[in-house]
């Protein structure tokens, strides 16, 4: 009888355990694992590849050209030597006169700036500058130079010989030379004699200032043009130049 409750009671816990759903769990050793990383986690750094920057566009700085041709400054000397008128582009000029006074006549940019014995000399808008020295018998040392806004500059050192006249009156005249031709109606008569003497130029009176020096203008008429300058003096002394002016339209 007892063995049958026994057969009885392991019946009934095993329909137990059957309906718990298997048999009873038994101890089970809890391994714990190591997580591998996600691959995003483990990524190994890739060294950068270095871009070279681009470079930024910079403006450049707007400078002025300096010219380094300094023939593209103008300079022509007007002198007179042994009576003859001359226009010269040479750095050293020599002239010889009988006269107390001499006209620097000369022709530039009209743009530049001019210096006589460092004086400053208006340039015209032909590009014209005259200048009056008062001379010593001898020689004489007139520095001009020309400059403009480039930097660039020329210089013409005039050697200026002064003799006393032999006989006579003293008649410079530097401006215009004989048979020049012109593109306007009108020229300018410049010159130098004594500060006591009279000088016409063409008949008409014109001044002599203390420099010994005069300057007229005059017009023309199309075609040649004879200009004739007179100096005079109380002891009836004269001199007379002559220049033949040509007016081309």
């Amino acid at each position: 009888m007892k063995k049958g409750l026994h057969l009885v009671g392991w019946s009934v816990l095993l329909l137990f355990a059957f309906a718990c759903g298997g048999p009873a769990p038994t101890s089970t050793p809890i391994l714990l694992q190591t997580l591998e990383p996600s691959p995003s986690a483990t990524r190994t750094p890739t060294p950068s590849t270095e871009v070279e920057p681009t470079p930024v566009p910079t403006s450049t700085p707007t400078t002025i050209p300096t010219a380094t041709d300094v023939s593209s400054l103008e300079l022509q000397v007007v002198g007179l030597s042994d009576g003859e008128a001359f226009l010269s582009e040479e750095d050293v000029v020599e002239v010889t006169v009988g006269s107390p006074g001499f006209a620097v006549v000369g022709f530039t940019n009209p743009s530049a700036v001019v210096s006589v014995d460092g004086r400053l000399t208006p340039v015209d808008e032909l590009g014209m500058f005259v200048a009056f020295i008062t001379l010593v018998e001898g020689p004489n040392f007139v520095d001009l130079v020309v400059s403009d806004l480039l930097g660039n500059q020329r210089s013409v050192l005039l050697v200026v010989h002064s003799i006393p006249p032999t006989v006579g009156i003293p008649l410079h005249v530097a401006w215009p030379p004989d048979e020049f031709d012109v593109e306007v109606g009108r020229v300018s008569v410049i010159g130098t004699s004594r500060p006591d003497a009279v000088v016409s130029v063409n008949g008409v009176a014109v001044a002599v200032n203390a420099e010994s020096a005069f300057r007229y203008e005059i017009p023309l008429e199309e075609g040649p043009n004879l200009i004739e300058v007179t100096a005079s003096d109380l002891l009836g002394n004269s001199e007379t130049v002559q220049r033949v002016v040509t007016w081309v339209k």
